[in-house]
């Protein structure tokens, strides 16, 4: 039962996106699965009589700030956020953060679920992306699964062109850049996957590169080619060869991503780039008009004339909880992405590509929110499973 309720979990999360609107608030099938989880603990907890938690120093602090974190945007959700129902937001934020918390002190999985657990994930990631290249090849850019009929909802040519101006592939995420950054995640669960052949990686990692691609999304590239880049193991290669490589690595970077540059620009409008100036000085002015925060229901507060939303997760806490729930989320991403990097330091090429799609766009809310959530438990399983191999003395795959 207790893998169960954690493959249920990670599965409305990550791959089963199921989500309605009900007067303005968005529920969705995670938040059904983690409400589940956490009674399913707590009756376990209750039967047992006791809890054993077992986190390291750094994990305890990172769950103190995020206890402060909930209790903080819960008051001033209940003090600011009723009459435009943006309570509704930081109840299913927090639930969220809150399954996160418990997934962390009342961890339930073992060593075989975390080598099993990696082969599914991994797997799922790959299915994902062909789906995503069966959809493009088939023209329909985006799919909302929905509670209400009809329940699967897809978007053409035509109706992207109506709705956003231009031709956006999203997949099963409400946003290309969400898309683009779920991919990302994809391609370093792939990487650092110790189940998963070279060549099994090696066709994953592209299946979700040209899915990045086909986002058309600039920044997420810009990410893409972070990442890709903290991929490469220097110290494995001969110092006098470095900079050759890195150099190679540059040059083929750029060539590409001159020829993507060119595809992009030619199926959609890149002048939004000159925007963000715009939008961030319009923000920063509607901070300083609202230094507690306004809690807007989904960071649809109006930027300027024509913008919703900071176009930037960090700017987006800052305006919802003011100053001090702006500093709170900041110090737990840092201290999350800290903890992560003190268990592989390959994650900091992945802190390195969220961060810059974090300070471009209006990537976590809606769908996103429990994929950010609990991709640090998905990183800390898939690793003990590689512990586990290493334990065994069986072969690490593709490391």
């Amino acid at each position: 039962m207790d893998k169960l309720m954690l493959y249920s979990v990670f599965l409305f999360s990550f791959f089963l996106i199921i989500g309605s609107k009900f007067n303005n608030i968005y529920i969705y099938g995670s938040s059904f699965m983690c409400f589940m989880y956490i009674m399913y603990i707590f009756l376990n907890i209750i039967k047992i009589k006791y809890i054993k938690i077992s986190i390291t120093k750094r994990e305890l602090m990172m769950v103190s700030l995020l206890i402060i974190y909930m209790i903080f945007t819960s008051i001033l959700g209940l003090y600011i956020g009723i009459e435009n129902k943006s309570i509704y937001k930081v109840i299913f934020n927090n639930l969220y953060i809150f399954t996160f918390v418990i997934m962390l002190i009342y961890p339930l999985w073992n060593n075989n679920f975390s080598v099993k657990f990696a082969k599914v994930f991994g797997y799922s990631f790959i299915f994902i992306g062909l789906i995503g290249l069966l959809m493009y090849v088939l023209g329909i850019y985006a799919v909302r699964i929905s509670f209400n009929p009809p329940f699967f909802n897809p978007y053409d040519k035509t109706a992207m062109l109506n709705f956003f101006g231009e031709i956006r592939f999203q997949s099963i995420f409400s946003h290309k850049t969400k898309y683009a950054f779920y991919c990302l995640i994809g391609i370093f669960i792939l990487r650092i996957n110790p189940t998963f052949s070279i060549k099994m990686k090696f066709f994953g990692i592209i299946i979700l590169v040209v899915n990045i691609i086909l986002t058309n999304s600039i920044m997420s590239l810009i990410a893409l080619s972070i990442l890709m880049i903290s991929f490469v193991d220097y110290k494995k290669i001969n110092k006098y060869f470095r900079y050759i490589i890195f150099l190679i690595i540059s040059l083929v970077i750029s060539m590409c991503g001159i020829i993507i540059y060119n595809y992009t620009s030619n199926v959609r409008n890149l002048d939004t780039w000159g925007s963000r100036k715009y939008i961030w000085d319009n923000a920063l002015e509607f901070f300083e008009k609202n230094p507690i925060g306004v809690i807007d229901n989904w960071y649809l507060y109006k930027i300027g004339d024509s913008f919703q939303g900071a176009h930037n997760v960090f700017l987006n806490e800052f305006l919802d909880y003011g100053i001090t729930g702006g500093i709170l989320f900041l110090l737990i991403y840092l201290l999350l992405f800290y903890n992560l990097f003190r268990i592989d330091k390959r994650t900091l090429g992945l802190f390195l590509a969220v961060t810059t799609i974090f300070m471009i766009d209006n990537v976590l809310y809606y769908d996103m929110v429990p994929v950010f959530w609990f991709l640090y438990v998905v990183i800390k399983i898939i690793l003990d499973g590689k512990k586990t191999l290493s334990d065994l003395g069986e072969e690490i795959k593709g490391d």
